[in-house]
């Protein structure tokens, strides 16, 4: 009998041994599936090695506080829940925490039906979160085919070719004479992608000397080539 899928992701960031235990052992029994780290950068190599659902941190720890985590993990995702866990007499850093972003926070000694429906309540956030911009990418991809003109069979074949093409990672190239629609396909597979929820960048390469198109697309340092007076984001 195989085992129910963990309902969300969380990362336990708390410098007291005893106290990540009994949160991993109660959140287990809940369903979760639970990471533990002892301190903020310890927490800082998890997160840059797999997505969580919910970071729940202690304000108070040795080599770094759950505030700086909370910058760090917004900085990452802005989407990850961040609760926070502080000290009875503490609730200053509780606010300070709610104004830089994070969703919740509990008051130690920890009750635990109290945390497990904050926790409940911040995985349900999350995954409405995650409907609605599936929804609006469902929006979005069939208002852009709306902008085609054209029920042809080789407008069909070529809409299909599209919806084929939008879910995977391939590199497209999209030819055809001056006004055929090219921009608008490109559109169309940007809106039915997994990069929806990204900017769309239009780059006129024919514009742009062949010896400047790396630097125009990726970026340069001041000083990287003769005439770089200044530093350049890329697009």
């Amino acid at each position: 009998m195989s085992e129910a899928t963990p309902r969300g992701r969380v990362l336990v960031v708390d410098d007291d041994r005893g106290v990540r235990t009994a949160l991993s052992v109660n959140l287990t029994k809940h369903g979760l599936d639970v990471v533990l780290a002892s301190n903020p950068a310890e927490a800082r190599g998890l997160l840059a090695d797999g997505a969580f659902d919910v970071v729940l941190t202690d304000v108070r720890m040795p080599g770094g506080t759950g505030l700086e985590l909370l910058e760090h993990v917004k900085a990452l995702d802005p989407d990850v829940a961040v609760v926070v866990m502080t000290g009875f007499g503490s609730v200053n850093d509780a606010v300070s925490a709610l104004k830089a972003g994070a969703v919740d926070y509990i008051i130690k000694p920890i009750e635990k039906r109290e945390l497990l429906v904050i926790l409940d309540k911040a995985l349900d956030n999350r995954a409405l979160k995650a409907e609605v911009r599936r929804l609006r990418r469902q929006v979005d991809a069939r208002d852009s085919f709306e902008r085609l003109i054209g029920q042809t069979p080789v407008m069909q074949r070529l809409y299909r070719e599209v919806e084929a093409v939008a879910d995977t990672d391939a590199t497209v190239l999209i030819e055809g004479p001056t006004g055929t629609g090219k921009e608008l396909i490109s559109h169309a597979l940007h809106a039915r992608s997994r990069r929806a929820e990204g900017p769309f960048v239009r780059v006129n390469c024919a514009a742009i000397p062949s010896t400047l198109i790396e630097s125009e697309l990726f970026g340069h340092e001041r000083g990287a080539f003769t005439g770089a007076v200044r530093q350049h984001i890329g697009k």
